[in-house]
């Protein structure tokens, strides 16, 4: 069997009495201490994703074929490696376990060495939650952790933390655990995984070695490591500090360009390979190390003969021996991949606009891109480093630091907006995003929108203002009260302590008549509520010129004229604004403003007097144009109404039937519609019903209703036909004559032949153009539209095809003639409105006719934007006496004709 590596290091050069001496740890020590140095968290990388852990023993259970078991327990070169983990991370015990049917510890060091060679149960080993997951595992208080305590070991007090990386096969196969293990809880850090990491294909290779021995009894176990080591691109190192003895393995050799015959062994050798650039700070990690006796860790370039570049990582720990002598060893790893990758990302996060700030686990700045260094105004080599709350100090005891510090605590992303005062004198907003080795902070300057939206609520609360004065004075419904409601109220929303309005007097127009406000007491409204035109005043000076003038303060009133020297004593005012009140291109006033303190007038200010000025205006000009409009409305009204009593018809009440009449015009009076009613008999003692409606509401429409009514008329007393005839016969003289009018209409006839006399039945016949049915109510609360086919609206000039179409009428049957006024509402589909009229209408249709109509009209008619005429017919049964309340009956001899009348109630 061959082991994955999952990450580049070998033991093969670790001398054996380092490897022994795992048992010297310090205990009083939590872990390495990461100072100011960045870590790149550490992410395993294996070329395909490792399954959970099953048995190692030969037949797989997925029919594969079988393999050599690993080795059991005793492994010299594995006890090593435990020991060697124990050492760097300072742990309590290390040890290397293969899990399958059961756990066994094939080496261990410190607490775990004792333990070797006994299979246990998975469910009771830590190791189980590596070999399962496939990934690293790390806990930091296995008391408190609900994966662990409730195993033996942590319920015993043997296990109080533990830190796990998986071991990997060839086939992507968990076999086993690399672990080291505390007594007591313990934070692990990222370099404590860095560095098991880093030892996780020591354990490999010496696994692979084993299970060589088995398979090949002759194999050279060092050409196998060797090849092992090579393969995976790694390098180990000791270096005798006293003695200056370098010893390099052969991939070591290979990485720096050197061979057995040029590397002199020497400390001279490595630099002479270093990049200058990385001199100083791996010079500074050595001596740090050695100073200190703990880890080594660095990360620099090599420059080979051949003058390629190289990124290697290096870890390690200095170790002092028995004897007194110092050494340094650790392991060697090529990550010039994983630097191009982290260059691929430092490029975008540079290109970026959104600033990046990277902090480490203790709260120091590990990286910042370009944004950042504009934002905070200093180049990066002067943060990078630096404790980031000593470098931003304002952010202490913000939203801040409770958003940064809520976010690594609950590990969420916080995002906010917030002010950082100067020097940056910014907003930004933050998203802090929690990461293994610290945080991570991105944010965007977000200044100019900030500034914006203030810019877009001061403009809101002018518009506030502006729009509640704009409601007081559309609510005044007089120039006394328009003068009263700017005086008092809109010079207030603009912070003076008084003003005034004046206009010309219209009896006068050399005068100004001004009202000056209440604040300013009875002597200032006294002598200033009269003002000659060309007096030396800015208020007469704007309303001859037609032009804003601004007195700013004390001393430019004085300049100004000497007279202001008395209006400055009688007002309390300072500052005074006099701006024209213009319509069109006439100046019909002047309002002006007061202040109590001196004025910049700038921008804004000056952009909300012009439009309280054009406010004021626009009132003053509404209320002289309504005050004209009521003066010529009396004269239109009464013109108005006369021209409709000459369109409406007194009607005919022949015998038994009873006609009731409604006309409700629009809410304009002047505005006289297209609606029409019309009822008559012809020769043969048929009568006629008629209801139409012309397009429009005007004049036009009603004289062009009147001339479609009389060529009706006319032409239904000449034909004396069916309905459908008479408006085929009047679509055609519409045509004739170019009356160029569009018309909806109902002609209706009430028959009676003798069989229908004898049965005491009418027949009612009729023809629709486009208009709305009939509705027919009988006697017994029965409501039905007749509807029927409708043929197209008079005008079009086309000749068609019109339709009679016939229903009896049973004694006490009411049928009702409307225009679409009584039914259609804006925003409502047509059938909506006929059917609230019928629902409307049949409860009612046993009242007279008279209070039917006028029923229908309250309900239905009051909301309407339009004409609305309405016919009503009822016949009365023929076998009694005609009703009382049907009023006497009228013939053709009976009637006035079109002279005009009085409008029938409506």
């Amino acid at each position: 069997m061959r082991v994955q590596l999952l990450c580049k290091w070998s033991p093969a050069a670790v001398p054996s009495a380092m490897m022994d001496a795992a048992s010297s740890r310090n205990p009083s020590r939590p872990g390495p201490d990461l100072g100011d140095r960045h870590v790149t968290p550490w992410t395993p990388r294996p070329p395909h994703e490792p399954r959970s852990a099953t048995t190692v023993e030969a037949g797989d259970a997925d029919g594969g074929p079988a393999r050599r078991p690993l080795p059991a327990t005793g492994d010299a070169g594995l006890r090593a490696v435990a020991a060697l983990a124990a050492r760097l991370l300072s742990a309590h015990a290390a040890e290397v376990c293969l899990v399958g049917g059961t756990r066994t510890i094939v080496a261990g060091a410190a607490a775990a060495a004792g333990s070797t060679g006994g299979p246990t149960s998975p469910e009771e080993a830590l190791c189980t939650l590596v070999a399962r997951g496939g990934v690293p595992s790390s806990v930091e208080d296995a008391g408190a952790d609900v994966r662990v305590a409730h195993l033996g070991p942590v319920t015993r007090g043997e296990v109080g933390a533990y830190l796990g990386v998986p071991l990997v096969g060839d086939d992507g196969q968990v076999v086993g655990a690399l672990c080291v293990l505390e007594r007591s809880p313990r934070r692990w850090s990222t370099t404590d995984h860095d560095l098991l990491q880093h030892l996780a294909p020591a354990v490999a290779a010496q696994l692979q070695i084993a299970a060589l021995d088995a398979g090949v009894a002759h194999a050279d176990r060092r050409e196998v490591l060797a090849g092992a080591a090579h393969a995976a691109g790694i390098g180990s190192f000791t270096w005798d500090v006293g003695d200056d003895v370098l010893v390099w393995d052969g991939p070591l050799l290979e990485v720096f360009g050197y061979d057995e015959t040029t590397f002199s062994g020497t400390i001279d050798a490595f630099s002479a390979r270093l990049h200058p650039d990385d001199a100083e700070p791996v010079d500074a990690a050595l001596r740090a190390a050695i100073g200190r006796l703990g880890e080594y860790a660095a990360d620099f370039r090599v420059v080979r003969p051949d003058g390629t570049t190289r990124w290697l990582s290096a870890r390690g720990r200095a170790h002092r021996d028995p004897a007194g002598r110092t050494h340094v060893l650790g392991a060697v790893t090529d990550v010039t991949a994983l630097r191009e990758q982290e260059a691929r990302v430092a490029a975008v996060l540079e290109a970026m606009p959104v600033g990046y700030l990277g902090l480490d686990a203790d709260w120091r700045i590990a990286y910042v891109n370009a944004e950042t260094e504009r934002v905070a105004g200093a180049p990066r080599r002067d943060l990078v480093g630096r404790d980031f709350w000593r470098t931003f100090p304002a952010t202490v005891g913000t939203v801040f630091e409770d958003s940064y510090r809520r976010a690594v605590r609950e590990r969420v992303d916080v995002v906010f907006d917030a002010y950082y005062p100067a020097p940056l004198d910014v907003w930004v907003e933050v998203r802090a995003v929690p990461r293994d080795d610290g945080l991570a902070l991105y944010f965007v300057d977000v200044t100019d929108r900030r500034r914006a939206l203030e810019d877009r609520d001061l403009a809101a609360r002018r518009l506030r203002r502006t729009a509640h004065f704009a409601l007081a004075l559309g609510r005044v419904a007089t120039i006394d009260d328009l003068v009263r409601t700017v005086a008092e109220d809109g010079l207030a929303e603009l912070g003076c302590n008084g003003g005034s309005v004046a206009a010309p007097d219209p009896e006068d127009p050399s005068t100004l008549v001004s009202l000056l406000a209440s604040s300013y007491g009875a002597q200032a409204q006294q002598e200033y509520g009269r003002l000659d035109l060309h007096a030396d005043l800015p208020v007469a000076a704007a309303a001859r010129t037609g032009r804003a003038v601004l007195v700013a303060d004390r001393d430019a009133c004085l300049a100004y004229s000497p007279e202001m020297g008395h209006v400055l004593e009688v007002t309390g005012s300072v500052a005074f604004a006099s701006l024209p009140l213009r319509v069109e291109d006439r100046t019909i006033g002047v309002v002006t403003a007061g202040w109590d303190a001196p004025q910049t007038f700038d921008e804004h200010q000056l952009d909300l007097l012009e439009t309280f000025a054009a406010q004021v205006a626009q009132a003053l000009g509404r209320l002289q144009a309504l005050d004209a409009e009521r003066a010529a409305a009396a004269e239109v009204a009464g013109l108005s109404a006369a021209l409709q009593r000459s369109l409406l018809t007194e009607l005919p009440e022949p015998d038994h039937l009873e006609l009731v009449a409604r006309y409700v015009p629009a809410a304009d009076a002047a505005q006289v519609g297209g609606d029409w009613y019309d009822a008559f008999t012809v020769r043969d003692g048929s009568t006629c019903l008629v209801v139409g409606d012309v397009t429009g509401h005007d004049r036009a429409a009603a004289v062009q209703m009147a001339q479609v009514r009389n060529l009706l008329r006319g032409t239904a007393h000449a034909l004396v036909e069916p309905p459908a005839a008479v408006l085929g016969a009047l679509d055609g003289a519409m045509r004739d004559l170019a009356v160029g009018a569009l018309a909806t209409a109902v002609l209706a006839r009430v028959e009676q032949g003798a069989d229908a006399a004898a049965r005491g039945l009418r027949t009612l016949r009729w023809s629709n153009a486009g208009h709305p049915p009939p509705l027919l109510l009988t006697a017994d609360g029965h409501a039905e539209f007749l509807r029927r086919p409708s043929d197209l609206l008079l005008g079009l000039g086309l000749d068609i095809e019109r339709h009679d179409h016939t229903r009896e009428l049973p004694p006490g049957s009411t049928v009702l003639l409307f225009t679409d006024g009584l039914v259609e509402r804006r925003g409502e589909d047509l059938d909506h409105g006929l059917e609230r009229l019928r629902r409307t209408a049949a409860p009612l249709g046993h009242l007279p006719l008279q209070e039917l109509c006028d029923e229908l009209l309250q309900r239905l008619a009051g909301d309407s934007e339009d004409d609305v005429a309405l016919l009503a017919l009822r016949a009365h049964p023929e076998d009694r006496p005609r009703p009382a309340e049907a009023g006497p009956g009228k013939g053709p001899a009976d009637l006035v004709g079109d002279a005009p009348g009085p409008l029938p109630p409506g």
